[in-house]
């Protein structure tokens, strides 16, 4: 009987996280739009275009800006990786049709 509860409880745990709608998008920033947080600009949404030339938007979500997940990722130090032509790498959920970034890093080094 114990078993049979593992079985099913590790079933039930592995189809949660295979489920999820995590997915992630590499390619290099095109356009970076911004609003104003505490008198600084803050990166409120990206444009990527990928390798395959596909252009998607990624939007920040109110309650994690780009400096809530890594200090160093201002509005002028992403325009500096968005000039160098940079990869990025983003992980990303999708609500109500748009895409929200949960994590951000640059593809060829990290901070």
């Amino acid at each position: 009987m114990l078993k049979n509860k593992i079985i099913l409880s590790a079933f039930i745990l592995f189809f949660i996280f295979s489920c999820t709608s995590d997915f992630s998008y590499e390619g290099r920033i095109i356009s970076i739009d911004t609003n104003l947080s505490n008198g600084l600009k803050s990166v409120s949404s990206i444009t990527l275009i990928s390798d395959k030339n596909e252009q998607k938007i990624f939007y920040t979500l109110s309650e994690k800006k780009l400096e809530d997940i890594n200090i160093e990722f201002t509005y002028s130090h992403i325009k500096s990786h968005m000039e160098e032509g940079k990869q990025v790498k983003i992980k990303h959920e999708e609500l109500n049709n748009k895409f929200y970034i949960l994590d951000f890093r640059f593809s060829d080094h990290n901070h």
